[in-house]
């Protein structure tokens, strides 16, 4: 997946089959007991129909409510808590990183610089719902 958004963005309509898709394999991953902890479009492979296949478990791991703390995973995929070093939900870091997949199918970018500690924008998601706020109005300016 990488390779396509790299070249161009997708269109919404698009972009809108990949998150179905991928949302039914992360729901199967997690109603078996398990998270993925490394979702980025380069883990996403594309089959010979051009359906996504979510690929590299090396960071998989059982399903254990908030008691979660190694940090792994693709930096610019991974939620706060786990930039923080606090211990996590599984499914909620899964689902943090099929969100920036999603904006980077339609924006052809990551929402955040490399380094998200200094990322304003991060920090902004990061906060309360003020900065969330202001995060979705400054990307809305950006992208139009």
């Amino acid at each position: 997946m990488f390779d396509f958004i790299y070249i161009q963005a997708l269109p919404e309509k698009i972009a809108r089959f990949f998150l179905h898709e991928l949302i039914s394999v992360i729901e199967h991953i997690h109603e078996s007991g398990f998270c993925h902890r490394d979702i980025k479009l380069e883990n996403i492979l594309l089959d010979h129909e051009f359906k996504p296949i979510l690929a590299d478990f090396s960071f998989a791991t059982e399903l254990a409510g908030y008691s979660l703390r190694k940090y792994c995973g693709t930096e610019t995929y991974m939620a706060p808590e786990q930039h923080l070093k606090l211990f996590y939900d599984g499914e909620k870091v899964d689902i943090f990183a099929l969100g920036v997949v999603l904006f980077m199918t339609l924006t052809g970018k990551p929402p955040f610089r490399c380094s998200k500690r200094s990322d304003p924008y991060y920090k902004c998601l990061s906060g309360n719902q003020r900065r969330r706020n202001i995060f979705w109005k400054k990307h809305s300016e950006i992208c139009g």
